[in-house]
């Protein structure tokens, strides 16, 4: 039983999750995350899937306009389920102890302005789209809409998601990187 639970720990340690969610006063300031450096590494891997995501949802939307089915078919749905695996984390991961803003009012706060402005056009993208998509849809008899068709008004929106995951683990891993700097100052 002991070694389940040791093999759960390491797991959740991996993730980042622990040195996150139970912040630790170094100084008589309460820190976000002062982490050992194995959690900066633990969220290059989250970056490089949902950067590889978005474009994987890219690729998909683009091929949805030129009206061809992706290879793999209706397959390319894990996309959508996968959103879940990525997003949800990342939204409790983001709340900060202490801070009484939402994690999205905070993170959109934190972001460069070219993320942010890229972000912004995403999702003012994918509302424009899914109003056209249910107009494109209209004119289809039910259950007679284009596979094309369909897996191009899902892409929309992960573009949307995948994008703001992706920047968002890049903010957490900075300011994961920044914390480990000032606590290394401070002792």
């Amino acid at each position: 039983m002991a070694t389940k639970n040791r093999a759960f720990f390491d797991l959740v340690r991996f993730a980042g999750v622990v040195s996150l969610v139970r912040p630790r006063q170094i100084n008589g300031r309460i820190r976000f995350g002062a982490a050992p450096l194995d959690s900066f590494v633990c969220y290059l891997p989250l970056i490089v899937v949902s950067v590889l995501c978005f474009l994987a949802s890219l690729t998909v939307h683009i091929l949805g306009w030129m009206q061809m089915i992706p290879p793999g078919g209706q397959t390319v749905m894990f996309l959508h389920v996968f959103i879940f695996v990525l997003f949800i984390p990342l939204f409790f991961l983001l709340k900060r102890p202490g801070v009484q803003k939402t994690a999205i009012d905070e993170f959109l706060e934190l972001l460069p302005k070219w993320p942010l402005r890229l972000t912004q056009f995403l999702f003012f993208y994918a509302i424009a789209h899914f109003v056209f998509f249910i107009y494109q849809t209209s004119h289809y008899p039910k259950n007679g809409v284009p596979a094309y068709l369909q897996i191009r008004g899902f892409s929309g929106h992960w573009m949307v998601f995948y994008a703001v995951c992706a920047l968002g683990y890049a903010e957490l891993r900075r300011r994961l990187i920044a914390n480990n700097k000032a606590d290394v100052r401070a002792a």
